[in-house]
């Protein structure tokens, strides 16, 4: 990968891994129409949540956009009872994590 490159969709499941988007712009995550997505954590969580969210998380992906589902996992999450699910979506609202 150069300089002028970038990932295409990354998740990093890791405690803080969204905080000041230090993953995402590294990693060349553009916005809007650029077709590249990251996911991380703002904040520290729990095993269980990690888990109930990529339960819910991956089981959407290639049905609907990164974005959408990160808020449809958020928000059954919560309703499970995760009250430290926060999870950051940085990239293109649009794209759903297909490779082009």
């Amino acid at each position: 990968m150069n300089a002028n490159s970038s990932w295409h969709f990354v998740y990093i499941d890791a405690c803080e891994s969204a905080v000041r988007n230090l993953w995402s712009t590294a990693l060349g995550i553009k916005g809007t129409g650029s077709g590249t997505s990251f996911v991380g954590w703002n904040n520290s969580i729990t095993a269980d949540t990690s888990y109930q969210f990529n339960v819910f998380f991956w089981s959407k992906i290639g049905k609907e956009s990164v974005y959408q589902a990160v808020l449809d996992a958020i928000a059954a999450t919560l309703a499970a009872g995760r009250a430290d699910c926060n999870p950051s979506f940085s990239g293109d609202p649009n794209y759903y994590g297909w490779a082009w």
